[in-house]
């Protein structure tokens, strides 16, 4: 029988927490024992139904004006809506995001990320990691024209750590979403 609340499994080239079964046969006569050491996941429970914030809808909206020197071009936004914030491994996430090109270059792609962070503390220091999980491509917008995209499969999220690792105050894990647009020339 496990003890409750035990950290999830979780590996990385900063930190781990690994789990194994040793098992060892004791033989007489100054023989040597036998031992086999087997290595396990736990994966922590995460309630989704029982966290209020899980259920939440997100939306975000945000511009950028192109400016090289004297010369400001139109702005470039976008508004990027999930219908719930709480995912699990395997389900999708529904996007949708509306963008709008009033400048003058053309947007030839956007690139929606789902990037985990993951926050290590140790004798009163902390040091993070940032990697993107997974991502998808979606259309390029003209310039001066606008464009949306609506995916119902765009991010499939892998098997992934929970946000919470319970039971564990060393490492803390949280994940986001992000987008990218990129013109002929540039990227942000």
């Amino acid at each position: 029988m496990l003890p409750q609340n035990l950290p999830s499994s979780y590996t990385s080239t900063t930190g781990k927490v690994m789990y194994f079964m040793t098992a060892r046969i004791t033989r007489a006569w100054n023989r040597f024992d036998i031992t086999c050491t087997l290595p396990f996941t736990i994966n922590g429970v995460l309630d989704l139904n029982r966290e209020i914030r899980a259920t939440e809808q997100i939306a975000l909206s945000k511009d950028k004006t192109i400016c090289c020197f004297c010369c400001e071009s139109g702005p470039i936004g976008f508004r990027l809506s999930i219908p719930r914030s709480g995912f699990v491994p395997g389900e999708c996430i529904p996007i949708m995001v509306e963008m709008s090109n009033m400048s003058r270059r053309k947007i030839i792609r956007s690139t929606l990320k789902l990037m985990q962070t993951v926050t290590y503390h140790a004798q009163g220091k902390s040091r993070q990691n940032k990697r993107t999980i997974c991502e998808a491509r979606g259309p390029g917008v003209e310039r001066g024209e606008s464009e949306t995209w609506n995916d119902l499969n765009a991010l499939r999220i892998p098997a992934v750590p929970p946000t919470r690792l319970a039971g564990c105050h060393i490492i803390d894990c949280d994940y986001s979403l992000g987008v990218s647009r990129a013109t002929n020339d540039t990227t942000f």
